[in-house]
């Protein structure tokens, strides 16, 4: 829930009370530095009340100096003269069960409800700890609400049953229809394992990685092609690289590299709209590609879009507001085909490239070919912002509130010099492949190896930050591609988008705005990850034909997929309204024009592709 500082002037007491405090012990830094914008010095004169009985559980006090009388029915409980009172708001519970009153004059820092929800969320045993704290004020139980939202079952929605039956009834009709075609047994089995593959990932009947077990696990049962082609995904280079990606991308959130990088930026960023907003973008480009999650981005930097808000006293819900939100939100997300890191998915499109043009596109060469498209798209947001966003505010920072996150991060820890180490060897011997021959996988793998032995990295780590659900999907598209190829189903599929294959040697353009449209049609059903593949197994084989590099045809169906329409289609644009929502009080940003604003970046993102092919005939790519 948003919650509003009202301080003026930063008390440099409230980051050494926060760090003192034994219920705070066991959160790092980083932690205790994000509480730090949204506490609030406050002084209550005695016989003044903190809080009363049965009134909403907002805050709760960690108190400097004087002392608190906690009372119920006119029955004193406790005398409490430090550490904390109101602990109901930190477990959620919905009203405070004694009233609070000011013994003598009492210097109290207010934490809001939701900055200790945020807290419990990161770092669990906290939560416990209050409640032991609550517990003991108290002589007698008494039963109090604790949220539960969140925990509730979602209502099944219909179209699951639907999607149940197509899942059923399709791959039937398919096999009937491949027998009656021609086709060989093998060639008519996998037709019917894929069709029942897409309907699960259409109608999202489990998660994404689920389908795609299914469709390597059926393969091999059935014998469509050889073991060891069906299981091609685990063995191949993008499985090992997004590996390394993830786990080097936790060691730099977890160290608080990235949170140390965001506060030196706003540190430096002139007192403007268009400075700060210029400060969230490059966060976001910044963050891009050193995690390979667009979802993981988001949840990064969500929070601190809203202490940004909150810190510079923005309207919620208004224009600047909305111009913050809709930077950080490009920053992070818009260039992720740009990036060969920023998302696992590109991975899987690096695998099915010819080796050729693996060698020929490194992490680097990768970037700078789709420089244009990555420039178009960056000035687009601004003229965008400007249109849509144009408003009066005038932002107001807290430098010392800035200076005061800084001292609680204290100098470099030994865990964020160990991972600016790995990133700038990943980084500078991924530039560098034409040197030494060793491919980025295997670099990715080495700095990974090399930060679990230092202990940066450890093997609870590796089961729990790195997402092998989504390299489970991975694996299994990879293999969905290689059994087509082995069985030539990519030569059947091509064979109803082969007239599309003409344009893309005699008019680039017609067949940009092809693709575009089959590729935003075919999105509105399957998702994002499920959609690329399917594209690239059509169309690169139909690049290689025309003489088109494999790279520029990925590049686009990266790049335009990325696109969309209605949320369901997005899930880190979910996760954002999530992160960001209003609640009680008034949304941070306006939807209906986040809303327009990404209608018409979609066209923007089309047309920074027509922009890039100039950029690429110049480059030898065409």
């Amino acid at each position: 829930m948003p919650y509003l500082d009202t301080q003026t002037r930063i008390n440099p007491r409230i980051a050494e009370t926060l760090l003192a405090a034994p219920i705070l012990k066991n959160c790092n830094r980083k932690l205790i530095a994000r509480l730090v914008p949204h506490v609030t010095e406050l002084k209550f004169r005695p016989g003044e009340k903190l809080f009363e009985a049965g009134s909403p559980a907002t805050q709760c006090y960690i108190l400097q100096a004087g002392a608190v009388k906690l009372s119920e029915n006119g029955r004193i409980l406790e005398a409490v003269h430090g550490g904390f009172v109101g602990e109901e708001a930190a477990v959620d519970g919905s009203t405070y069960l004694s009233d609070a009153e000011a013994v003598s004059e009492v210097v109290a820092l207010a934490l809001p409800r939701d900055a200790l929800k945020f807290l419990a969320k990161e770092n669990p045993k906290t939560k416990a700890g209050f409640f032991h704290l609550l517990i003991n004020h108290f002589a007698q139980q008494h039963d109090f609400t604790v949220s539960d939202k969140g925990e509730k079952e979602e209502g099944k929605s219909w179209l699951e049953p639907v999607g149940w039956v197509f899942a059923i009834v399709v791959p039937i009709f398919v096999y009937f229809w491949a027998s009656g075609a021609g086709l060989e047994t093998r060639e008519t089995n996998y037709l019917a394992i894929f069709s029942a593959t897409t309907i699960m990932w259409a109608f999202r009947l489990f998660p994404e990685y689920i389908p795609a077990i299914f469709v390597v696990l059926a393969s091999i049962i059935l014998g469509v092609v050889p073991t060891e082609r069906v299981l091609s995904g685990f063995a191949s280079g993008s499985f090992f690289m997004a590996m390394s990606v993830f786990g080097i991308g936790s060691v730099l959130v977890r160290s608080g590299l990235t949170y140390r990088l965001s506060l030196w930026l706003l540190r430096h960023a002139p007192n403007s709209q268009l400075g700060y907003e210029c400060s969230m973008m490059l966060v976001g480009l910044l963050l891009t590609p050193i995690l390979p999650s667009a979802n993981g981005r988001v949840g990064l930097l969500a929070p601190l879009v809203e202490d940004m808000v909150e810190s510079i006293r923005y309207k919620r819900g208004q224009g600047a507001a909305t111009r913050l939100a809709a930077a950080a939100f490009t920053g992070t997300t818009a260039l992720s085909a740009v990036f060969l890191t920023s998302k696992s998915i590109n991975f899987a499109v690096y695998d099915l490239f010819p080796s050729q043009v693996k060698f020929q596109f490194t992490w680097g060469y990768w970037i700078v070919a789709g420089a244009a498209v990555g420039l178009v798209i960056v000035l687009g947001h601004f003229l965008l912002s400007a249109v849509l966003f144009r408003n009066k505010e005038r932002p107001y920072m807290n430098r010392e509130r800035i200076a005061s996150q800084f001292r609680v991060m204290g100098p470099m820890s030994r865990d964020e010099w160990i991972a600016l180490g790995g990133i700038v060897f990943f980084v500078v011997g991924a530039l560098s492949v034409a040197l030494h021959k060793v491919e980025p996988p295997w670099i990715g793998l080495a700095v990974l190896y090399m930060l679990i032995n230092i202990g940066v990295f450890s093997k609870t780590d590796l089961r729990k930050e790195i997402d092998w659900p989504f390299l489970l999907m991975l694996a299994g598209m990879v293999s969905i591609v290689n059994t087509m190829n082995a069985l030539k189903l990519d030569d059947l599929l091509k064979q109803h988008v082969e007239w599309m294959g003409e344009y893309m040697h005699d008019n680039l353009y017609v067949f940009l705005v092809l693709l575009s449209l089959v590729i935003f049609a075919v999105r509105l059903v399957l998702p994002n990850n499920a959609a690329i593949i399917l594209m690239c197994a059509i169309f690169l084989p139909i690049a290689d034909e025309q003489g088109i590099s494999a790279w520029i045809v990925a590049f686009i169906i990266l790049h335009v997929s990325d696109g969309w329409f209605m949320a369901y289609q997005c899930t880190y644009y979910l996760q954002w309204q999530e992160e960001l929502e209003g609640g009680e009080n008034q949304e941070l940003y306006d939807r209906r024009k986040m809303l327009l604003y990404n209608l018409f970046s979609n066209l923007i993102r089309v047309g920074a592709v027509f922009v890039s092919v100039p950029y690429w005939k110049m480059l030898g790519l065409l």
